[in-house]
């Protein structure tokens, strides 16, 4: 099974152990960060702030290390690993994680802002996202964290607002970030220096 396919299923799974949890369960977004119900976009254009430069800002933090991808975990934010659920005894997946901003659990991925990493090395083609899968989409211009320029769009699900960010680097290494910028009235934005500087870490393992 390919790692896409792989993540579709998830994303099924996901969905079916939500709706068995009860309405409030079901309200809340999948920790997938897919919604795979083609819905209507609008096109728009959100540029970022003059404070979104290439210049990665120094944050206090430990690097977390997944196996086949890392990035900075500042002070005030924790890892919260992604189980393989595909694999026999629940290993942690070692090509994607959630840095969440003030998390404790799992369950604060439904509660509090969080950024996603997924990435491809250069044996695997990443899938771009599209925005039929996403509401209320706006494009965010092209901007530059690190060594990293990201592109991407915005997009409304599940009552909060994220953003759908990717790169591409020479040597076929390619990231997916997607931030949780708004989850149950608890807001980060990309202009913040906390996740600039996550975006600019992300890199692979040793």
């Amino acid at each position: 099974m390919t790692k896409h396919w792989k993540r579709i299923a998830a994303v099924l799974l996901s969905i079916a152990l939500l709706t068995g949890c009860g309405s409030a369960a079901a309200e809340s977004k999948p920790t997938t960060d897919k919604n795979l119900i083609p819905q209507a976009s609008t096109e728009k254009t959100e540029k970022p702030s003059e404070q979104t430069s290439a210049e990665a800002p120094q944050v206090p933090g430990e690097i977390y290390d997944a196996g086949e991808v890392q990035a900075l975990v500042p002070n005030d934010w924790k890892v919260i690993p992604i189980v393989d659920v595909f694999s026999e005894s629940n290993e942690l997946e070692k090509d994607a994680f959630n840095i969440c901003k003030g998390g404790e659990s799992d369950m604060d991925l439904f509660t509090k802002p969080y950024i996603r990493f997924d990435y491809f090395g250069p044996d695997t083609e990443m899938m771009k996202p599209t925005k039929d899968w996403y509401s209320n989409t706006e494009d965010v211009e092209e901007f530059q964290a690190g060594t990293h320029k990201w592109s991407g769009f915005t997009a409304e699900e599940y009552g909060g607002k994220l953003a759908i960010l990717w790169a591409e680097e020479e040597g076929g290494h390619q990231y997916q970030a997607n931030v949780w910028l708004e989850v149950e009235g608890n807001k980060i934005s990309l202009d913040d220096e906390d996740v600039l500087a996550i975006l600019a870490s992300v890199q692979p393992s040793d």
